[in-house]
């Protein structure tokens, strides 16, 4: 279970990447796309297996995990800008 929720300890490292590697022309937008892609496809492959093997699963959480921390810093990264552009 600790290393399946390994990648919600490293966050920083995930807005220190966005904030700092553009990818495709925008700091942020495309992680969103890419890593919401990635945990979609994670997940499908833990679905749609039928051979559990451990090692399977932990790969295919630990990939899940990683993205979805991976967006929530990137969504939260855009609501503040947006909530600096318009501070109603």
């Amino acid at each position: 279970m600790s290393m399946i929720h390994f990648p919600w300890t490293i966050k920083i490292m995930y807005g220190l990447i966005s904030d700092n590697i553009p990818l495709f022309g925008t700091r942020r937008k495309s992680y969103l796309v890419i890593m919401g892609l990635v945990q979609f496809f994670s997940l499908s492959i833990l679905f749609l297996i039928h051979d559990w093997s451990a090692w399977t699963v932990t790969m295919c959480m630990v990939t899940a995990n990683m993205s979805g921390a991976f967006v929530m810093v990137v969504a939260d990264a855009i609501l503040c800008i947006q909530q600096v552009k318009d501070p109603k």
